[in-house]
């Protein structure tokens, strides 16, 4: 009955592979609805929520006062109680408009700091920055073409990992390579739903119209984004703007940010579960949120899965060794038998062709996000790995989250450090 299963969710997920892959293909060839910003430049405001990022504040500053925008933008610095040298970096810049959030040492949080300087900033589109983050120079201009559609509540950058080098770090440019693709796809089928704070914009009056960001919430950049679809609104992905942020160097701290995201995402989908499969919201309804939850849910279970039956793989080897007085010889043709019975039925070859046109995928997206050739090298040699095991790292984070929620009882981290 398991193996029946694992056939069957195995086809459904080869045969949206290559629906997923077909489609994008389609979009990246047939629709260029990306918009550039010709005759519109608005002056916008950007929150910096920060606390104890001095070692990343001028990063971030820098890289919206050289931005090629015509319009002006305003920098309002959200100091959430750092200790360290945020204050004097911040106060360093004269075009910074620097405000304290809450007392030093006694930081509120992310979410409760982003909503006060909201309400300070004085222009229709604004933005929100990590201060762990920083963006392309030409990021802003192609950002803000997308609000000249007046149903546009928000339009998202895609994200790119700040100089990876560890075997984590390289694991997640993928992964944030992948995510790409899906919120483009998404965000032309007027169905993405999810934001970001690496630079994403929103018009003013829609956040107004919403009630800011939600404070007790685990994934604020989740959360908002819901509200804005339920009321109407579109959210837009742009290729063509870039923002790059710091991402986890550890498996500890890959596990610590996974549960925050899989809990956010839990408690999000049972706060907006009226959405689920309801036609008043399109696709975002009826496909993008129930796969989206049942996609964590699968591949959680089939990373375990696998994980189950490498350790008993494991253990009868060694069981064998034993009986065998560890005569390795006899292992290795055991194996190398093993390895020369390829089964071929319609599982293995929809796998194959998936396997395929994934890669061929992988290309054309390397070369539409202008990906070196170091990088599309690198993600091509670790694919392998990216599939197995830092899967099987967000499978644990998947099974821990109850947990987790349990522990936490539902109250946000205040600050996520990753580094």
């Amino acid at each position: 009955m398991e193996v029946q299963f694992l056939t069957i969710v195995s086809l459904v997920i080869s045969y949206l592979t290559i629906y997923a892959i077909n489609y994008f293909i389609y979009i990246y060839f047939f629709r260029k609805d990306e918009r550039e910003s010709t005759l519109f430049h608005p002056d916008i405001s950007i929150i910096i929520p920060a606390y104890n990022e001095g070692k990343n504040l001028e990063r971030a500053i820098d890289s919206l006062i050289n931005q090629d925008y015509k319009g002006g933008i305003e920098i309002i610095l959200m100091d959430d109680g750092s200790t360290d040298n945020t204050p004097i970096i911040a106060k360093s810049y004269p075009m910074v408009k620097y405000f304290k959030a809450s007392k030093a040492g006694e930081p509120q949080g992310k979410t409760k700091a982003v909503n006060k300087g909201l309400k300070k900033a004085s222009h229709p589109i604004v933005g929100v920055l990590d201060a762990d983050s920083y963006l392309d120079t030409k990021a802003v201009r192609n950002l803000v073409g997308e609000f000249e559609n007046p149903r546009v509540g928000a339009a998202v950058p895609i994200q790119r990992v700040h100089k990876p080098r560890s075997f984590i770090e390289l694991m997640q440019m993928i992964e944030y390579t992948l995510s790409m693709c899906i919120r483009k796809l998404t965000s032309n089928a007027d169905s993405l739903f999810i934001t970001h704070g690496v630079g994403t914009l929103f018009r003013k009056s829609a956040l107004e119209k919403v009630g800011y960001f939600k404070e007790d919430t685990l994934t604020e950049d989740l959360n908002i984004g819901l509200k804005l679809v339920k009321e109407g609104y579109l959210i837009k992905s742009n290729f063509k703007s870039i923002g790059y942020t710091i991402v986890p160097r550890t498996t500890k701290h890959v596990i610590k940010q996974r549960l925050r995201w899989n809990g956010g995402l839990y408690e999000n989908t049972y706060w907006f579960k009226k959405m689920l499969f309801n036609k008043n919201y399109g696709n975002i309804g009826l496909f993008v949120m129930p796969v989206n939850l049942a996609w964590t849910l699968i591949t959680a279970y089939i990373s375990l899965n696998w994980a189950k039956e490498f350790i008993e793989g494991l253990y009868y080897d060694l069981r064998n060794l034993v009986i065998t007085g560890f005569d390795w010889s006899y292992l290795i043709t055991n194996k190398l038998k093993d390895l020369s019975v390829i089964n071929i039925n319609e599982l293995t070859i929809l796998g194959g062709v998936s396997l395929v046109m994934f890669l061929s995928f992988y290309l054309v997206l390397s070369k539409k996000l202008k990906l070196s050739f170091k990088e599309s090298l690198i993600s091509y040699l670790l694919l392998p790995f990216y599939f197995t095991i830092f899967l099987f790292i967000n499978a644990v984070a998947v099974v821990l989250t109850p947990f987790y929620l349990l522990k936490k009882g539902g109250k946000p981290w205040l600050t996520d450090k990753t580094t």
